[in-house]
Formats: structure tokens, C-alpha cells, sequence
């Protein structure tokens, strides 16, 4: 990959010249229907306040248990899923846009008009694998805390670090898998995740840095109440659709 990430940023940035707009509403919509989809899972299984640090008290975890925290990781696991074909609207039209074609507002709901079961696959196993990385550590932290145990809080901090390190390396991995799911209609879903395996082998360390370099505007961006990430987002969503670009030899 001869293209380097200021290359791939300031392609972005001419490519989203005029078309803020769509993006915008866009977002906001899907962060609107995020919510609201959110809201009604704590109403329906009472996950409003299980494992938020900012909410949870001392009494909370000591009743909740781990029986309450498989329902908050259920109620997110399934409201990933739904999420994740909505999410395919908005890489169709980042890739649209990377692309000079002319965007859709329509296009956020693009994924649930092409086999959405495919979509809906595809996160599951990128969801269980993620679990896996990090269930154990957070479960023995918990349990840790339930029993006044300094050590199990220590190991299950321990196992959570190392957890967190295999995510990352796994999300890196699978970082292609709805990019290949929105450019090809026809593909499968565990086809799609081989296919970003494969296509990642050598540029994940690329990955991570064009991710790490949007910290600093990110951080300007959630000033004034974040309202300045409306710009920054599509900023980052057409600059990654430019990476899947460049590593499958488009540009």
C-alpha cells in the first residue's frame, strides 16, 4: 500500500466537497433511530443502568449478578445485529462518495433491500468473537467485586487487558467484512470475513495508524457538545471507504 494516510485523508476531504449535507442527515438519523432502538431495549429486558459505570452503584452489581449481565450483553448483542444492516447504508454511501457517484439519502437503508441475512451473519461471528475476548475478564472483575477479592479483581483486570489486545487484533482482521458485504451483493458471509482476513495480511499496523490518527480531531470535533463530529464522521467514513479502495487495487 503505496498511499499514505494524509494521501487517503485529503482524498476524503475533496470528495466530500458539496455533500456534507447528505451525510449529515444521514447520521443524524441514524443516531436518532440508535437510540430510540436502544431506549426500548432497556424498557423491554431493564438494562438501563446494568454495568454503567456512570450509574451503577456498589449495591447495583452485588444484586444485579452475572444473570443480569448476560441479559445487557444479549440486549447489545441483539441491538448490534439490527444496527449493522443499517450501518451498511451509510459504508454504501461513503463508498459512493469515494467513488464520485452521487448519494442517496435512501441509501441508509440500503442493507435491508440486499440479503440482510448475510449482514446479520457476518456480526454475529464478529460479535461472539468479540464476547470471547472480553467476557472473561469483565465476568471475573464482577465476580471479583461480588467477593471483596483484591486478587480476582487484579487477575480479572489481567485477563481483560489481554482480551482487549486479541479484540483489537481481531477487529483489525475483520475490518473489510461489511465493505465487501455493501460492494458485493452476492457475497456470503463467511466468505466476506475470509476475504477481509486475507486482504488485511500486512496493513492492519496501516489500519490502526490511519484509525489513531483521527484522535486529535476527534477530540476538537466533541467540542461545543459534539456537534462538530457531524462533520468529523463522514470525514472518517469516506476516508476508511478510500483504504478499502486502495487495498483492493481500485485506486
Amino acid at each position: 500500500m503505496n498511499i499514505s494516510s494524509k494521501e487517503l485523508k485529503k482524498m476524503a476531504r475533496n470528495q466530500l466537497s458539496g455533500k456534507y449535507g447528505t451525510f449529515i442527515g444521514t447520521n443524524v438519523l441514524y443516531i436518532l433511530i440508535t437510540l430510540v432502538a436502544s431506549n426500548l431495549m432497556d424498557l423491554v429486558l431493564g438494562t438501563s443502568s446494568i454495568l454503567n459505570p456512570l450509574t451503577a452503584t456498589s449495591a447495583t452489581v452485588e444484586t444485579l449478578g452475572i444473570s443480569h449481565t448476560v441479559v445487557y450483553y444479549l440486549s447489545t448483542f441483539i441491538l448490534s445485529l439490527i444496527l449493522s444492516v443499517l450501518n451498511i447504508g451509510l459504508l454504501k454511501i461513503a463508498l459512493d462518495t469515494a467513488r464520485g457517484y452521487d448519494i442517496r439519502f435512501q441509501d441508509l437503508f440500503y442493507g435491508f433491500k440486499h440479503h440482510p441475512d448475510r449482514v446479520i451473519l457476518a456480526q454475529g461471528v464478529i460479535l461472539l468473537l468479540t464476547y470471547l475476548c472480553i467476557l472473561p475478564g469483565s465476568g471475573l472483575c464482577i465476580y471479583g467485586y461480588r467477593q471483596k477479592s483484591v486478587t480476582l479483581l487484579l487477575a480479572g483486570t489481567a485477563v481483560l487487558c489481554v482480551g482487549l489486545v486479541i479484540y483489537l487484533i481481531l477487529s483489525l482482521m475483520f475490518s473489510q467484512t461489511m465493505f465487501f458485504l455493501t460492494d458485493y451483493i452476492d457475497i456470503e458471509a463467511m466468505q466476506a470475513l475470509k476475504e477481509s482476513v486475507r486482504i488485511m495480511r500486512g496493513k492492519k499496523g496501516k489500519l490502526f495508524y490511519l484509525q489513531l490518527s483521527f484522535i486529535g480531531i476527534y477530540l476538537l470535533g466533541a467540542i461545543a457538545c459534539g456537534i462538530g463530529l457531524l462533520w468529523v464522521i463522514p470525514y472518517l467514513q469516506v476516508t476508511m471507504a478510500n483504504f478499502y479502495r486502495k487495498i483492493t487495487g481500485e485506486v
